[in-house]
């Protein structure tokens, strides 16, 4: 809701080393059954479980160790998702034109540095404990070279108030027409899952 979110389902992890350990995996009591799995086919095991249970399809939200993935964000296209991704700077994309030409493959840091601090426009997307949380940010239209959909997304660059360049990058699925300030909206939401995760550790 608004006012208060609670995690729906939870995966252990358990690194390699442990699942390959006899003597550990004893000790920790873990089911023979249970093998080892990455944190991308975990989440995807979530995501599909939350469908199964009828859980209402929405925006996937994630940074960079997820968003990266190529076959986890394919993944999430297959079910008929939406994402909000956070990706590294040295991710590679294609710019699209108008005419939808495309550029040759470059970094994501690349075309920030290409559109230069003009192509930068001022948003805020919450109120803050003190003040309103705000950033500047760039748009482009974009292709992944490796996505086998072949799909035209948005490439979102923010520059945090500190930083003289931007050095966050997001990819989004909304539309080619869609308002920027609910894009970065949204994106920001993943702050929620954050700050659940905290008060969970402490509680």
């Amino acid at each position: 809701t608004h006012t208060a979110h609670l995690p729906i389902d939870f995966e252990l992890y358990l690194p390699q080393k442990w699942v390959e350990d006899p003597d550990r995996r004893e000790a920790a009591r873990i089911p023979v059954k249970i093998q080892f799995r990455t944190k991308i086919q975990l989440a995807l095991a979530m995501i599909d479980r939350a469908l199964e249970a009828g859980v209402p399809p929405a925006e996937v939200l994630t940074d960079s160790a997820y968003g990266d993935c190529l076959d986890f964000r394919s993944h999430l296209r297959h079910k008929g998702l939406g994402y909000g991704v956070g990706i590294h700077g040295t991710t590679l994309v294609q710019r699209v034109d108008k005419e939808g030409r495309l550029s040759e493959p470059t970094s994501a840091q690349q075309v920030a540095q290409q559109l230069g601090n003009k192509a930068l426009r001022p948003i805020s997307w919450r109120q803050g404990t003190n003040k309103k949380l705000r950033a500047r940010f760039a748009f482009r239209r974009v292709l992944i070279p490796a996505d086998p959909l072949q799909e035209v997304v948005w490439l979102v660059m923010e520059r945090p108030q500190d930083k003289d360049q931007p050095t966050k990058f997001y990819l989004c699925t909304r539309p080619a027409r869609t308002a920027k300030k609910a894009m970065v909206r949204q994106l920001k939401e993943r702050y929620r899952t954050e700050q659940v995760y905290e008060e969970l550790k402490g509680e």
